[in-house]
């Protein structure tokens, strides 16, 4: 073996050393994170959003405007949840599938929030389990928080899941 090469292995010996003594899987609540240099990764996250992406089929969900009657009924539904800091709720963006809805909210001094609504006789009523709400740092959002409802809520639709995006500047990583 040539001294160029001899060389070159021990290069690049080092460099993967380097490279796993900076980059490991970590586990944090229950899920995997990858961390380079410190930094937290949600690789897996990443992974599902591509693959949400390229295989989602939304024709049977809609963006409800704020004009729509099942954007208001859910309006005053979520005001009325958790009071008196629901009060401040503002709708963000709204998914509808069926009798399904996934709303996005903000509020003045509560944490964002997915809300899930089914319509059961004609009314909107919030599924009191399958409500997201806190942070998702380190996590990647959508995938987080589609995971959660799908568990806490196994009825709701999957394509309404699927094509979920989140709008709120607080789920954006």
């Amino acid at each position: 073996m040539s001294k160029k090469r001899f060389w070159l292995m021990v290069l690049g010996l080092v460099g993967i050393g380097l490279l796993f003594s900076h980059v490991r899987w970590i586990r944090l609540d229950e899920r995997h994170l990858l961390e380079i240099y410190g930094r937290k990764v949600d690789l897996v996250g990443l992974m599902k959003d591509q693959v949400t992406a390229l295989t989602r089929n939304c024709h049977a969900v809609t963006r409800l405007g704020s004009d729509h009657p099942d954007h208001q009924s859910a309006l005053a539904a979520i005001r009325a949840y958790s009071l008196p800091h629901s009060e401040t709720g503002q709708i963000i963006s709204t998914w509808s599938s069926n009798d399904w809805l996934l709303i996005e909210t903000e509020f003045t001094d509560l944490l964002p929030a997915v809300v899930t609504l089914s319509k059961q006789r004609g009314e909107l009523h919030i599924v009191p389990h399958a409500v997201w709400s806190g942070s998702i740092q380190p996590w990647r959002a959508a995938p987080l928080i589609r995971d959660y409802i799908a568990r806490q809520a196994p009825d709701v639709p999957p394509q309404l899941l699927a094509c979920y995006e989140p709008q709120s500047k607080y789920f954006k990583n």
